[in-house]
Parts: structure tokens; sequence; C-alpha cells
């Protein structure tokens, strides 16, 4: 049988694939939306996307690949967070919401960590926001003005726009509202999670440690 903790994570990195499968999909823009090819007039395949490039093309090509790379980061980001907090907090049905912010000055270390892994991810997910309109911005008029394949990449396009818009506001959202509120909020369920209450492994670890030290003074 898995613990509680198992369970959360185990989902937690199955939610995470399935997100940054995604993700891959949609800032690579000039690679996965359809593009009209002017030489054979149909669209192009995954192989011409990537041959006989002009200049222009072969930079925003690698600019959807550094839009990526930052995407990852970000979710490396998400991933170190979401593990802390199912390590160290728990959630707690029993107590309100925002418990955790009343009871975490008790545990320095835990106080500090929460802080970090928030702010972390407020500042890569801006970076992401940032990159991403770049991105998105060159990769438009690559298609646009140069490959415009009719409707199907109008549609695509926005298809992946709404994936990333949702992703990038959950991630500036949480992040923000966690810092404001010193919370602990979930990022790979499908609603908002709150990790509200100390581990119990970890108030019975503390515990022993200081009946230990009263021990000894």
């Amino acid at each position: 049988m898995l613990s509680n903790n198992q369970k959360e994570f185990t989902f937690s990195i199955f939610f995470t694939i399935i997100e940054v499968y995604k993700v891959f999909v949609a800032t690579l823009l000039s690679i996965f939306v359809p593009q009209l090819c002017p030489e054979t007039n149909t669209t192009c395949t995954l192989k011409e996307n990537f041959t006989n490039l002009t200049h222009f093309n072969s930079f925003v090509i690698a600019f959807n690949f550094f839009t990526l790379f930052v995407f990852s980061w970000l979710y490396k980001i998400q991933t170190r967070r979401e593990t802390y907090f199912i390590t160290h907090l728990e959630i707690n049905k029993s107590v309100p919401l925002d418990n955790l912010k009343n009871i975490i000055n008790q545990y320095d270390k835990i106080n500090r960590r929460v802080i970090f892994h928030n702010f972390s991810l407020y500042k890569i997910s801006i970076l992401a926001l940032i990159t991403y309109t770049i991105n998105l911005i060159l990769s438009a008029v690559l298609i646009f003005y140069f490959y415009y394949d009719g409707f199907r990449s109008v549609t695509v396009l926005l298809t992946n726009i709404i994936l990333i818009s949702s992703k990038i506001y959950s991630c500036i959202d949480i992040s923000y509202t966690c810092r404001k509120e010193l919370s602990a909020i979930s990022l790979t369920k499908s609603s908002n999670v709150y990790y509200n209450d100390i581990d119990p492994k970890y108030i019975s670890r503390k515990s022993v440690e200081r009946i230990e030290l009263e021990n000894t003074t």
C-alpha cells in the first residue's frame, strides 16, 4: 500500500508529465503550427520545417527551443516546490484553509523554505510570461507573413496560446497569492488544494529533538 505522500507524489509526477507534453507542443510554434510550403504549395511536413531555412526562420526556431527551456526550468522549480510541500506539509480538512500562516512561524526552516519556493515559482513564471510573449510574436510573424496555411494555422496557434496562457496565469496567480498570504497551494491538482498543516511525521521528529535537547540541558 502506498502512503499518502507517495500517492500525492505519484499523482504530481503524472500530472506534470501531461502538462510538459502540452507545453512542448505549445512552445515550438514554428514547428507544430501548420504552415504552407511555397515550393510544393502543400502543408509543410515536420522535416520541411527544419530544411532550407531563412536566417529569420532559424532564429525563430532557436527562440522556440529557448522558450521550451524556460518552461522546463519552470517545471523543475514547480516539481521541487510540490515535493517539498508533500514531504513537509499536510492537507488537513479539519482545520481552516489559512491555518498554515498561523502555525508556520513555529517551524523556522519550513517557513523559510515555503517562502523560498513560492518566490522562486513567481520569478520563473514572470520570466516564462515575458519569454512566451516574445516567442508568440516572432512565431506569428513567421507563420502569417511567410507560411500562412489558412484557418488551420489560426486555430492551432490559438489553441496553443490558450494552453500556455492558462498555465502561466495559474503559476503567477497561485505563487503571488501564496507569497502574499504565506500559504502553500498545490499546482498539480485539478483544483486549488491547500497544504494547510505541518506533516505529522515532521512534528513528531521535532518533538523528539526538543525532548532530547531538554534532557541534555
